[in-house]
């Protein structure tokens, strides 16, 4: 059996390709038996518009005044859908509040692994800060010792300097005596 597939229905129609397959997703929901009439399912598992019935799709879910235009189905009755909705909603809101606090858990752990990365990262400024004042007080002392060491061999040079030298004396003043 020959078939379009729902982009092409979409190019022949200029309607969006969203558009063809939840409108057609809506024929399914409300006249399953009308669905499955236009509609089936090729070898390869892509769901195709029948060739003979194109035109009129396009005509339904082109319509302004779409979804009324789709008789529901006879097996379907008003009361069941009703029932059906309100078990979905009771699902959905069960499960949204599972989400919710599944959420909630996350954004706790998240928060607290934000606090102890900050943690982490003001001590890591800490040791950082901590190394870097070490390194300037070893420089000190490396530059002081350098400083020291030089001190030392003024000092030494000094105090050869300040022995008593042997005073230059005349040479008559050996003989005399006298300084």
């Amino acid at each position: 059996m020959e078939g379009m597939t729902f982009r092409q229905v979409s190019d022949k129609s200029d309607i969006a390709r969203t558009t063809v397959y939840t409108r057609l997703k809506n024929i399914e929901v409300l006249n399953n038996e009308l669905y499955n009439s236009y509609v089936f399912m090729d070898n390869n598992g892509t769901r195709r518009i029948k060739n003979e019935k194109v035109d009129e799709v396009i005509e339904i879910i082109s319509s302004d005044n779409f979804p009324n235009n789709i008789e529901p189905s006879q097996t379907v009755q008003t009361e069941d859908v009703i029932g059906t909705d309100t078990e979905a909603i009771k699902t959905l809101t069960e499960q949204l509040e599972y989400e919710r606090g599944r959420y909630e858990k996350l954004f706790e752990r998240y928060t607290e692994l934000v606090e102890q990365v900050q943690g982490n990262s003001d001590r890591l400024l800490q040791i950082t800060e901590n190394q870097q004042v070490i390194m300037r007080e070893h420089k000190l002392l490396d530059n002081s010792d350098k400083v020291h060491r030089q001190e030392i061999k003024e000092q030494q040079r000094e105090v050869i300097g300040e022995k008593e030298e042997p005073k230059k004396r005349g040479f008559w003043s050996k003989f005399i005596g006298k300084e």
